[in-house]
C-alpha cells in the first residue's frame, strides 16, 4: 500500500469513523449533534440564537474527540448559545462535558445560564476554548470538575482568545461568582483572554484561579478589567474529597502567572494562596487595591519583573506583600510605578494602555529571564540580551 494510504488507514483506525461535517440551524439540530459526535466531526452552527430549551445543559458524555463545534463565521457574537438567565436555574449550562476528551469549541458565545458556561468532568481532557465569548453565567464561565475517587481529571484545557465575564459593572448575583474554576486539574492553560466584571456583590469573586492540588496551570497574556481577584493559584477553599490524588497539602504546585495586565482590580490582581513553587514574572498591575499577595506557610514563589502602580485607595501597598508566613523564593526587580510610565493612565478601563511611555522608569529596570517569559504580551520576543523591561510589555512591542 502506498504511504499516504497507509498513514490514511492509520488516521483512520484511530478515529474508528471518518469525520463528518454536521450543519445545525436550531438548537433540537446542535443538540442531537453533540449527543451522537463521532470522532472527527466537524458541527458547524449558522448565524442565529440557539435557545436551550426543555433540558438544563447540552450532556455530552461518554463522547471522546476529537470533535469540533464551531460557528460558521469568525464572529462569536453571530452564533449565540443561550440559557434563561443567571438566576433562573431551568438552564444549568451550556455546555457540560463528562469523560469526553478532545472536544473544542470556536467562534460563537454562549450566555445566561444559573450555573456555567463550560463544565469539564473527570476524564475530559485536552479540550479547547477558543475565540468564545462567555457572559452572565451564574457561578462561572468555565468550570473544571476531578474525581479524586477513580483518579480522572479534566486536564490540559486550553482557553485561548476568548472574552468572559459579565455585561454590567456591578459583576455577579449569585453566591458564588467566578470566571474560570478549575478543581483539582493539570496543564490548564489560560491566555489572550479578556476578564470583564467578574465581582461579587458581597464578597469576593475570582475572575480564574485553579486550586485543589492542581499543578502547571500556565496564566499568560491576560487582561482583567473591573474584576475583584484577578489570577489566583489557591484561594476560595477546597473541600476536603476534591483535592487531586487526596493530597491536601497545597492547593496548587508550580504554576507561572506572566505577561497579564490587571485594569483596577477590587482586591489583590495576583493571590497565591497555599501555592509552592509559583512564578510570577512580568505583569502589569494598574491601580488594584491589593498588589501580588504570597498567603500562608504553603505559598512559596518567585516574582520578577512586575510593575505596579498602587491605587489611590490603598497608595502605601507594596509590589509584593508576604502575608501569614509566606515565603518569597526570589522577589527583584518589580519597580512601583507612576502614571507617567504608561501610555495612557486615565479613563475607563478599556481606555487604559499602560504599554511603556517613552520616558518610563520600566523600560531596561528588568531581570533577564528569557527561558521564563521569552515573549510579552503581545508575543513579541523580549531581548535575551541587553535591556529586559518590566512589566507586560517590552518596549515597541
Amino acid at each position: 500500500m502506498p504511504i499516504l494510504g497507509v498513514l490514511a488507514a492509520f488516521a483512520l483506525s484511530l478515529t474508528g469513523l471518518p469525520g463528518r461535517v454536521v450543519r445545525v440551524h436550531a438548537f433540537s439540530d446542535l443538540l442531537t449533534a453533540c449527543r451522537t459526535a463521532r470522532p472527527g466531526d466537524e458541527i458547524l452552527l449558522a448565524p442565529g440564537i440557539y435557545r436551550i430549551i426543555g433540558r438544563t445543559r447540552i450532556a455530552i458524555e461518554n463522547r471522546p474527540g476529537p470533535v469540533t463545534v464551531r460557528g460558521e463565521t469568525s464572529s462569536p457574537a453571530d452564533v449565540i448559545v443561550e440559557g434563561a438567565g443567571q438566576d433562573d436555574p431551568s438552564v444549568q449550562m451550556a455546555f457540560d462535558l463528562d469523560d469526553s476528551p478532545r472536544w473544542t469549541f470556536e467562534n460563537l458565545t454562549v450566555r445566561n445560564t444559573y450555573y456555567h458556561g463550560f463544565k469539564f468532568n473527570s476524564g475530559s481532557t485536552d479540550c479547547v476554548l477558543r475565540n468564545v465569548v462567555m457572559r452572565d453565567h451564574g457561578e462561572s464561565g468555565v468550570k473544571g470538575t476531578s474525581n479524586p475517587t477513580l483518579g480522572r481529571y479534566p486536564d490540559r484545557l486550553l482557553v485561548d482568545h476568548c472574552d468572559i465575564g459579565f455585561s454590567t459593572d456591578r459583576g455577579g448575583t449569585r453566591s458564588v461568582v467566578e470566571g474560570i474554576d478549575g478543581v483539582g486539574v493539570k496543564g490548564w492553560i489560560v491566555r489572550n483572554c479578556r476578564f470583564l466584571n467578574v465581582r461579587h456583590p458581597g464578597s469576593v469573586a475570582y475572575a480564574v484561579f485553579t486550586k485543589g492540588n492542581s499543578i502547571d496551570t500556565l496564566i499568560d497574556s491576560n487582561r482583567f478589567e473591573n474584576c475583584d481577584i484577578g489570577a489566583s493559584f489557591g484561594g476560595g477553599g477546597t473541600g476536603p474529597k476534591f483535592f487531586r490524588d487526596n493530597d491536601r497539602t497545597y492547593e496548587h504546585r508550580r504554576g507561572e502567572i506572566r505577561n497579564n495586565v490587571f485594569v483596577r482590580c477590587r482586591d489583590a490582581g495576583v493571590y497565591i494562596n497555599k501555592g509552592t513553587d509559583c512564578r510570577v514574572d512580568n505583569n502589569t498591575l494598574f491601580e488594584c487595591v491589593l498588589s501580588i499577595q504570597l498567603r500562608y506557610p504553603q505559598s512559596s514563589g518567585r516574582a520578577r519583573n512586575n510593575l505596579i502602580l498602587p491605587s489611590l485607595a490603598n497608595p502605601s501597598e507594596p509590589a509584593v506583600r508576604l502575608r501569614d508566613c509566606a515565603t518569597a523564593v526570589e522577589n527583584r526587580a518589580n519597580l512601583l510605578a507612576v502614571p507617567g510610565d504608561f501610555r495612557i493612565a486615565s479613563g475607563p478601563d478599556s481606555e487604559i494602555d499602560v504599554r511603556l511611555a517613552a520616558g518610563s522608569r520600566a523600560r531596561g529596570a528588568g531581570l533577564p529571564i528569557p527561558n521564563d517569559v521569552p515573549v510579552d504580551a503581545n508575543g513579541e520576543p523580549r531581548p535575551k540580551s541587553g535591556p529586559w523591561d518590566v512589566g507586560a510589555y517590552q518596549s515597541g512591542g
